[in-house]
């Protein structure tokens, strides 16, 4: 008899180990994916909440002042910064905070996107993603007097390839454009 071995103890054998890190390994094959396609898709419902939110506080300002706001820029950084920050911007400091209060909009913590307001009451508006000259609704296109469009920019799948939407008075959907196609998405 082994006297390394006694008759009250009992282990795994390595095949048994072998079988159970195989397991493991196919069921992180199969979570990580499907992880980072509900991450992805939380921070573009993130987008059209705060770009929705945005819509309602100008409609807001809208029947109290009569006119929609002035043009704010991108806020919390400038669409297409490359690179792309790997993590949520802070809005505190931005040099468009007081026009933001002035909207009455201010989201509750750091965003994944960047977001903008374009109206018809500045000469010198900020460039509109290009994109969208041709979308439905855009009121680039439409030349009605008083309007506006609410733009979002972002890479939060950090693949270089940015994801813009566009809200407008004219169109309570959010319009996504992502490589080259404009797509009618509501999120």
């Amino acid at each position: 008899m082994n006297r390394f071995q006694s008759k009250g103890s009992s282990g795994f054998t390595l095949l048994e180990l072998i079988i159970v890190v195989a397991i493991i390994a196919i069921l992180a094959a199969v979570a990580i994916p499907v992880y980072r396609t509900y991450t992805l898709r939380a921070k573009a419902s993130e987008c059209a909440s705060v770009m929705l939110g945005i819509r309602e506080k100008q409609e807001a300002f809208f029947a109290e002042f009569k006119r929609y706001t002035n043009d704010i820029a991108w806020t919390p950084i400038a669409c297409n910064t490359n690179p792309w920050p790997s993590a949520s911007q802070k809005w505190d400091g931005a040099p468009e905070t007081p026009k933001w209060t002035q909207l009455g909009f201010w989201p509750d913590g750091p965003t994944f996107y960047t977001y903008s307001i374009t109206t018809a009451y500045q000469a010198a508006s900020p460039t509109p993603i290009a994109a969208f000259a041709g979308a439905p609704g855009n009121p680039a296109v439409a030349g009605v007097r008083p309007w506006y469009s609410i733009q979002a920019c972002g890479d939060v799948d950090r693949n270089g390839q940015y994801a813009e939407f566009v809200v407008t008075n004219f169109n309570k959907n959010v319009i996504k454009h992502l490589g080259g196609a404009i797509n009618d998405e509501v999120y």
